[in-house]
């Protein structure tokens, strides 16, 4: 007896008979729940979905293996992102301190999560936490 894998966020793959290992980022559903798009990234690489696949075009899907996938780096840096913008913009409102200081706090918090997933993807796919370090 088969057991076939449906598409899940972190799983890794291939697309039609490429050999490349594609990471799933993000899936878009149909109305009864089926996946029905599937955003993928090169395994390993910077992080931008750069494959498009539906179900039926994927072959070797796999398992997720590491413990933070490519797609909650990238959920964590939209967040954080958000966060940044909410508080960039109150700034510029001229917000009240309260208000400011939630929004730092949120800021903040936001920044430390993506900040600490990504590290810990770092180093589960390339043996290194750091990254490329900038001057």
């Amino acid at each position: 007896m088969t057991q076939t894998l449906t598409p899940a966020t972190g799983m890794t793959c291939t697309y039609g008979s490429g050999k490349t290992i594609w990471e799933i980022v993000h899936i878009d559903y149909d109305e009864s729940g089926a996946p029905k798009q599937l955003h993928m990234s090169k395994a390993g690489g910077d992080g931008y979905t750069n494959r498009w696949a539906t179900p039926d075009e994927i072959r070797k899907l796999t398992a997720r293996a590491l413990k933070t996938s490519l797609g909650d780096v990238l959920k964590a840096r939209t967040e954080s992102a958000h966060a940044a913008t909410e508080l960039a913009d109150a700034i510029k409102r001229h917000a009240k301190p309260g208000k400011l200081e939630t929004l730092i706090r949120t800021a903040h918090e936001n920044a430390r999560a993506y900040q600490a997933l990504y590290a810990a993807h770092l180093l589960e796919t390339t043996g290194s936490s750091e990254g490329e370090k900038e001057s």
